[in-house]
């Protein structure tokens, strides 16, 4: 059994009437600190009754770890990263390596209208936020002053705190650090693209794996390179397929399935569709221009 009092240094509570059901309140503060084997949360997700809400995190000192699907994010000082409490893909721990506690303050907020706003946010933002805002910590720190009480506040002042906080992670701005992270998860997902090259992945997959939406992951790749993601893996199906018809001995059956085409007649239309030429054509011309070029020399 968790003995809060040893890794909860200091808590503050929220009351507020539940008059406006469409408002999000906050309902605590909290400082902890953790070390080695800590993990939320603590066995399958899917096991576990959440209560509905969700829960943003700033991290003070040390290294944590956000797990949202089968990506991780460095949960490092001056970082945050906002969930709703029934989301089967997130988990944080801390790293059974790490030598440094994880110091981190959070806030939670319960009812179901915060949980839609979360995954709102999730959905158009992603989860993690590597460049807050530094007034965020300020916000959330200076709430401790008042540890151990309970502050009574009218829905309004919760849905204050609640969309001030939200400001301060930097959603929607138009800064460089935004262009940053624009750019940075293009390239995961051409990084993701190249390392399941031979896998048949979907784009909501793909998401997953990234931690952002499927809806902002596309319109993020399409900004950066002017390309749909359909297209862009078209291309770099096509580019491996030319490189092994130009360059091995494979029959154009065996590039199909090696190029995850899933059927040759599925490569040779969109093989036909860019070059005007089938396969083995393609081939056997380049094959030719080969031979006479070495009858030249």
């Amino acid at each position: 059994m968790l003995e809060l009092d040893k890794i909860r240094l200091r808590s503050v509570f929220f009351s507020a009437e539940t008059t406006c059901q469409s408002l999000p309140c906050p309902a605590t503060v909290v400082e902890e600190v953790q070390g080695q084997g800590y993990r939320m949360p603590l066995t399958n997700p899917y096991n576990i009754p959440k209560s509905v809400g969700g829960q943003l995190t700033f991290t003070l000192s040390g290294c944590g770890i956000l797990k949202v699907g089968s990506k991780e994010f460095e949960c490092r000082p001056g970082t945050a990263f906002l969930y709703s409490d029934s989301d089967p893909q997130v988990a944080y721990y801390v790293p059974e390596c790490s030598k440094k506690r994880w110091h981190f303050i959070w806030i939670n907020f319960t009812g179901e209208s915060s949980e839609n706003l979360i995954r709102e946010i999730n959905s158009a933002y992603g989860y993690f936020f590597a460049n807050p805002n530094p007034a965020l910590e300020k916000i959330l720190t200076d709430y401790l002053q008042y540890a151990g009480a309970t502050l009574f506040i009218s829905q309004l002042e919760g849905a204050k705190i609640f969309f001030d906080l939200v400001n301060e992670l930097g959603c929607g701005s138009s800064s460089t650090s935004t262009r940053n992270s624009s750019q940075s998860i293009c390239q995961e997902v051409k990084n993701e693209i190249a390392s399941a090259f031979y896998e048949s992945i979907s784009t909501s997959s793909l998401a997953r794996r990234i931690g952002v939406s499927r809806e902002h992951m596309s319109r993020i790749f399409h900004k950066e390179t002017g390309r749909t993601l359909r297209n862009f893996r078209a291309e770099q199906q096509l580019g491996a397929a030319m490189n092994l018809l130009l360059k091995s001995n494979c029959s154009c059956k065996e590039i199909a399935q090696y190029c995850n085409y899933g059927s040759y007649s599925s490569f040779y239309r969109a093989f036909m569709a860019v070059y005007h030429i089938s396969p083995e054509a393609f081939r056997k011309n380049h094959a030719s221009t080969d031979a006479r070029k070495n009858g030249k020399q």
